[in-house]
């Protein structure tokens, strides 16, 4: 949010298509390597490297794979300020009728809107098949810090976002989810939500 001296004024000329504006994007992006002092000349040359990947690569991202791209090369400053945020993310992608929240023995369902109101209270096995603690070690890419950090507050925002987890690879769709559950009274069942 915050840069000193600021960030130059984007100078672009309105994109014609896709590929353009993401290539403007990153473009632009190339700001955040003279901004941002907090890389390591190891995380330094990762984000360089993946800057021209994701360059060759314009035009072809969709917009959850676009902000995970943009996510993974911040999370290079590995602390708790270098990153993109997660809920900025989440209110911009699908997400699930249902909150989650990490405990110590896993994440559990604590909202839930009518879609999910039967799992309230419920504790998340799996999504898609994979193992919900294998879906959030995966994303953490995309957030770096510190790691009890991301585990109590940022990982439930990904998880919850089926178009994330699809953009990386981790769910069958962007709008939708089956999640394997544990209900409070023993018994395990599988739930397709459909995502807001």
């Amino acid at each position: 949010r915050t840069f000193y001296p600021s960030p130059p004024q984007a100078s672009f000329p309105p994109a014609a298509d896709l590929k353009t504006a993401q290539q403007q994007d990153l473009e632009y992006f190339r700001h955040y390597l003279d901004l941002n002092r907090t890389f390591t000349p190891e995380a330094r040359a990762r984000l360089v490297q993946l800057l021209e990947q994701n360059q060759a690569r314009a035009g072809s991202f969709t917009p959850a794979q676009f902000s995970l791209a943009i996510a993974e090369m911040a999370a290079l400053g590995d602390n708790g300020h270098s990153r993109i945020g997660p809920g900025r993310l989440a209110r911009c992608h699908t997400h699930l009728p249902c909150r989650l929240y990490r405990f110590a023995d896993g994440y559990y369902v604590i909202r839930a809107r009518p879609a999910c109101a039967g799992l309230l209270g419920a504790k998340v096995l799996q999504i898609d098949g994979r193992p919900i603690e294998a879906i959030a070690d995966t994303m953490y890419r995309y957030f770096s810090g510190p790691r009890n950090h991301y585990e109590q507050y940022a990982s439930p925002f990904f998880i919850e976002s089926p178009e994330l987890l699809h953009a990386a690879g981790l769910a069958s769709a962007p709008d939708r989810g089956t999640l394997h559950v544990l209900l409070r009274d023993g018994t395990e069942r599988d739930a397709e939500i459909i995502a807001d």
